[in-house]
């Protein structure tokens, strides 16, 4: 009986004590101690190929590869870009010229005969 009592008492302290506690306050030490895992892993130091030798031949090759997808990506979006710029010059040009409706009107003179 004295030890259900002792533990409903500490059960009572622990809820009015996190009770107190914001859900802000709980989210930042959450965040605190997440970061803190994430920092303090050996996972989070730099790969051999990162810190090793700059003239070895899987930075060059990393460096190439590097490169090859910048290239690729930067020439699919200059292509879109240069395709819907083609569009609006189009756009543009087609509202310049005036409509040419004769042949409108040699249909409507048709369709009346």
């Amino acid at each position: 009986m004295i030890g259900s009592l002792r533990l409903h008492c500490h059960c009572e302290r622990a809820a009015r004590f996190f009770a107190r506690i914001s859900k802000q306050s709980l989210l930042t030490l959450g965040a605190t101690v997440a970061s803190w895992l994430i920092l303090s892993s050996s996972s989070a130091h730099a790969c051999s190929v990162c810190g090793g030798d700059p003239a070895s031949p899987m930075t060059a090759g990393m460096n190439s590869a590097i490169w090859a997808l910048l290239a690729v990506t930067g020439s699919v979006i200059s292509t879109f870009v240069g395709f819907f710029l083609f569009l609006w010059r189009r756009a543009r040009a087609i509202k310049r010229t005036p409509l040419d409706t004769a042949w409108l009107d040699g249909l409507r003179g048709a369709k009346n005969v």
